[in-house]
């Protein structure tokens, strides 16, 4: 399942990643609506597929860290930082 949730997360981040900078139009209320569903979606893809790949296999105790520091966390982390830096890049080339 983790790996299901890790898919649905990495499309979910391609879908948001297309809507935000691949549109030709002006950005309005449903283009803002369905990047930031599709990234919200994404990260709750991505918490639950970290905390399947951060369980140990002897016990249920997960610490907050390890969730943060498995791969879904961390490929979810960075896309959203590039998707703000290059809004901000792209905000700047319009404004």
């Amino acid at each position: 399942m983790k790996w299901v949730l890790f898919f649905f997360s990495v499309i979910s981040l391609f879908f948001a990643g297309n809507t935000l900078f691949f549109v030709p139009e002006q950005y309005d209320l449903f283009t803002i609506v369905a990047a930031g569903v599709a990234i919200a979606i994404a990260g709750i893809c991505a918490w639950f597929s970290s905390k399947a790949f951060a369980l140990p296999a002897r016990s249920s105790d997960i610490k907050p860290k390890n969730i943060v520091m498995a791969p879904p966390a961390v490929v979810w982390i960075v896309a959203i930082l590039l998707f703000c830096f290059f809004g901000l890049m792209k905000f700047r080339a319009y404004h």
